[in-house]
């Protein structure tokens, strides 16, 4: 028997749009792949879990190890409000594949301007167009923002229980009591994050950050050299 396929990105969006009402405390990333929505409106999570259901119930949801959709209906706990924050922090992946190695380098060669409008360093970018521009000459790493979600329930005044999950796909969060909702950058990364003095691109919806590849002693006398 043929098992159904799901696309969990997909039918998470679906979920999202099948639950949205216009008033409801939202947010969605960049890329539009994922999405917290804070609902009162309990019939917004049923018609969610309802379009779900078939795969939840699937082996490919229980057999997936990172769980990218989660449905969470607050009112199962005792609570009287809850506070809910949702925290951004940034991750840099090394790239390795030499083609895209080259068509980003191919980017940075068309002079397009860095979204972060941090600029690489005058020398460096002329000892890349005297060396006609090799593939090896900046290092990639793809900028990845990840988001936490933190729920704090608090019952007489004391937070009682407190629910964290990745937001993923779609996390959608019902519940009948007040609620406070803030959105923050992970403090503990933001003062040295790499992409603050780097130029940061974005190719295909994705973001890259270039850096000077300075263990290669050759390009480094090329920009010493220049400096003079």
């Amino acid at each position: 028997m043929h098992k159904q396929k799901f696309n969990p990105a997909d039918i998470a969006s679906d979920a999202f749009y099948a639950a949205w009402n216009p008033g409801d405390t939202h947010f969605s990333s960049l890329s539009d792949t994922g999405h917290l929505l804070i609902t009162k409106n309990k019939a917004a999570y049923d018609n969610a879990y309802y379009i779900l259901t078939d795969y939840f119930h699937s082996e490919q949801y229980q057999e997936a190890i990172h769980k990218k959709i989660h449905l969470i209906d607050l009112d199962e706990f005792e609570h009287d409000a809850v506070s809910i924050k949702l925290t951004k922090t940034h991750k840099f992946k090394p790239v390795s594949s030499v083609s895209k190695c080259h068509r980003l380098t191919q980017h940075i060669a068309k002079a397009d301007q860095p979204i972060n409008n941090v600029v690489a360093d005058k020398f460096v970018m002329m000892a890349f167009d005297e060396m006609l521009q090799p593939d090896d000459f900046f290092k990639f790493h793809e900028v990845r923002t990840e988001y936490r979600v933190s729920i704090s329930l608090v019952k007489n005044r004391k937070v009682i229980k407190t629910i964290k999950v990745n937001m993923g796909y779609l996390t959608l969060i019902t519940t009948s009591k007040p609620f406070d909702y803030q959105e923050c950058e992970s403090q503990e990364k933001k003062a040295t994050r790499p992409s603050l003095f780097n130029p940061v691109y974005r190719v295909d919806k994705v973001e890259f950050m270039a850096t000077f590849n300075d263990s290669k002693s050759y390009y480094r006398d090329v920009v010493d050299m220049l400096k003079i």
